[in-house]
């Protein structure tokens, strides 16, 4: 795989935390989300360069930005998530749609981090 994943979901887990800042509604918050996939890029070949630690600033601010552009109004594509060429059919050779909602809102991956015992 040729992608960095921080490149390509941080600026959607920054829009939704954004969007929840912000209060959207379940309308404007899925525009937020939209936006975001539409601007997701990062190359695993940055790695270990001064880039490297450009992407998951990049995700912030464009999470940030797609918030706030949907709680003006601004709209996205209601399929860029799981519609024809869209973000997962673009990013996963076979998208598995439950892991991604299953336990949303219950179970959170970053609890599940733990310290790397060796480099």
């Amino acid at each position: 795989m040729a992608w960095s994943q921080t490149g390509i979901t941080a600026g959607i887990g920054a829009a939704v935390a954004a969007a929840r800042l912000l209060r959207l509604d379940a309308t404007r918050l899925q525009y937020a989300i939209e936006i975001a996939l539409s601007q997701a890029a990062g190359f695993r070949v940055m790695h270990a360069t001064m880039v490297s630690s450009l992407m998951p600033a990049q995700g912030a601010q464009t999470g940030l930005r797609a918030a706030l552009l949907a709680e003006h109004g601004f709209t996205a594509s209601p399929a860029a998530l799981e519609g024809r060429y869209g973000f997962l059919e673009v990013f996963a050779e076979t998208a598995h749609m439950a892991t991604l909602t299953d336990g949303l809102g219950k179970r959170f991956e970053l609890l599940r981090n733990t310290y790397k015992p060796y480099p």
